[in-house]
């Protein structure tokens, strides 16, 4: 048996819902995260952060129902707390207009707040007036962004007015 200490923390960077979960050896647990043994609540957004003495293995998955009552879901990627230093980060492809809309949730593993832009662009159009960079146009849509540590933030992409798919960069760092 293996006993593993949690706790929550929501986008306003306060700890909630500690306890500790017990995994028997080469055993599992599913469980969404607003049920026992975690009771995290819901609404439910932030990070789960858990520690173990021996290697687990661990898959996250968001989930979303949308206005037509469809159960939507997808993975999240997990972090190793220990391990922080990360460079920007680039989305390759996310939709946006035409009735599509994505939702990009920033994680901040470390033990500081960190802060730092989001910039979206989309694919070069002739008639676009944004500005060239690399082949893409950058319409009006820098976003400042504050993660407090162990939290997670949500951002997206103001409406853009066109139905293309569009890549986005991340740049954080760490606030002295």
């Amino acid at each position: 048996m293996r006993r593993s200490p949690f706790f929550f923390t929501g986008s306003d960077g306060t700890n909630s819902a500690e306890g500790t979960i017990t995994i028997p050896a080469y055993g599992q647990l599913a469980h969404f995260l607003n049920e026992a043994p975690f009771n995290g609540g819901q609404p439910l957004f932030g990070s789960l952060t858990f520690t173990s003495s021996v290697p687990v293995a661990v898959v996250a998955i968001r989930g979303f129902s949308n206005e037509r009552s469809e159960f939507l879901i997808t993975t999240l990627p997990v972090v190793d707390v220990s391990n922080t230093a990360t460079p920007a980060s680039v989305l390759p492809h996310f939709a946006d207009g035409g009735g599509w809309t994505s939702q990009i949730v920033l994680v901040n593993p470390s033990n500081q707040t960190i802060s730092g832009n989001v910039q979206f662009f989309r694919s070069r159009n002739a008639n676009d007036p944004g500005t060239a960079r690399n082949g893409l146009n950058r319409w009006p849509d820098e976003q400042h962004i504050r993660v407090h540590d162990c939290s997670a933030q949500l951002c997206a992409p103001a409406d853009s007015g066109c139905g293309d798919g569009h890549s986005g960069r991340i740049c954080a760092r760490g606030d002295r």
